[in-house]
């Protein structure tokens, strides 16, 4: 006589090594991605400023080796907030290389000429750093043969944070800028 046995389910202690394992390996997947997402907004950015340096280098060929330095920014002084919309709406009056470089600002003198659609910060947008807090895209010179374009990075490299030393322009004060690209026509 062969006895066979028809219980063909699992134990609870099988049921429970499975359930750990599965843990384990959603908890290792979850660390791993956690920071992917800012990864990928600080890469963006960093592409966003060399496509504003690549337009900036443009106007400087078109104007005799000078980047932009007065007409616009705070003051007219050619200094601030390289981008002044979020969404389609003006958040800062006084940031508009955005207007410059696409030809739209009526304080530019003509010729005006269209260099790039300015890109905005892939989190923030045109200028939610206005007030203090980090954020969009700024531009700053040192008269009209070297600038300096910031971003602030979430997850910064110490070599993106290297980028910033030295630069002809200093950082600009309170607005947390991490990551610098410098402009020499």
């Amino acid at each position: 006589m062969i006895f066979l046995n028809r219980n063909k389910g699992f134990t609870l202690i099988e049921l429970l090594v499975v359930i750990a394992i599965i843990g384990l390996l959603t908890s290792i997947v979850l660390v791993s991605i956690r920071g992917i997402g800012a990864r990928a907004r600080d890469a963006k950015r960093k592409s966003d400023l060399d496509q504003i340096r690549k337009a900036l280098l443009l106007y400087a060929f078109d104007h005799n080796d000078s980047l932009p330095s007065f007409y616009f920014g705070w003051n007219n002084a050619g200094n601030g907030w390289a981008t002044n919309r979020d969404n389609g709406n003006v958040c800062c009056s006084h940031g508009d290389l955005e207007d410059f470089l696409d030809g739209t600002d009526p304080d530019v003198p003509s010729p005006k000429k269209f260099y790039i659609k300015m890109p905005h910060d892939p989190k923030y947008g045109g200028c939610d750093g206005y007030g203090g807090n980090p954020g969009g895209y700024m531009y700053y010179h040192s008269g009209s043969s070297c600038a300096v374009l910031f971003a602030h990075l979430e997850k910064p490299s110490a070599e993106d944070l290297a980028t910033c030393d030295g630069v002809c322009v200093g950082i600009p004060p309170g607005y947390g800028m991490n990551y610098c690209v410098e402009i020499k026509p």
